[in-house]
């Protein structure tokens, strides 16, 4: 019912490139019921004749020499173990925006208005997104952490001192939380913004 775009070849490619897979297989389908397949090698994908002729439907070469900058930026930039990183392309811009969530959330915690400043702009929505993410997973870590440290037959925390790794996830949570609120104020994204708060 769609037609394949060259946009659809170059994921097909790169999925099966990155998983080392040799073929790909592709159903077509008219209303729902299915009306052939075709099983194409991985390097013949690029080739694969659609609306654009016999042409590529991307250069091959240029995709891998992509990726290999790409690569590099990365092992440059992500530098601190343990670090949740994102990364993000305005769409129609030529460059790409690192963002390492660990800085941006202490220095959140730390009152400081730099967070916000620094990612600000068509970012500031995915990145606190992430964080209200991460937060929601440490939210799970300390919840398991209170679990394992009450003693067996307790039920409810009570008067149970809180294990390190809970007070440890708790306060990455917090931090991420505060900087997830900074990202979402000034109402462009008021239901995010009280959600965190």
């Amino acid at each position: 019912e769609r037609e394949i775009t060259p946009t659809t070849c170059l994921d097909f490619w790169l999925d099966n490139v990155m998983a080392g897979v040799p073929e790909v297989a592709v159903c077509g389908h008219q209303r729902g019921i299915v009306s052939g397949y075709k099983v194409l090698r991985t390097e013949d994908v690029p080739y694969w004749p659609c609306q654009y002729g016999f042409a590529p439907a991307f250069d091959v070469d240029e995709v891998t020499d992509s990726a290999a900058r790409l690569l590099t930026f990365l092992q440059a930039n992500c530098t601190r173990d343990g670090s949740t990183y994102q990364l993000l392309k305005e769409e129609g811009a030529d460059s790409i925006h690192l963002f390492e969530v660990r800085s941006l959330a202490q220095a959140a915690g730390e009152g400081g208005a730099d967070a916000s400043e620094a990612v600000g702009g068509p970012f500031a929505f995915a990145v606190g997104m992430l964080c209200y993410r991460l937060a929601a997973t440490f939210g799970g870590k300390a919840a398991a952490a209170a679990a394992d440290a009450r003693p067996p037959g307790v039920e409810s925390e009570g008067s149970v001192a809180r294990a390190p790794e809970q007070l440890a996830a708790e306060a990455q949570r917090r931090s991420l939380l505060q900087l997830a609120s900074r990202l979402f104020t000034g109402g462009i994204h008021p239901l995010m913004h009280s959600l965190v708060t």
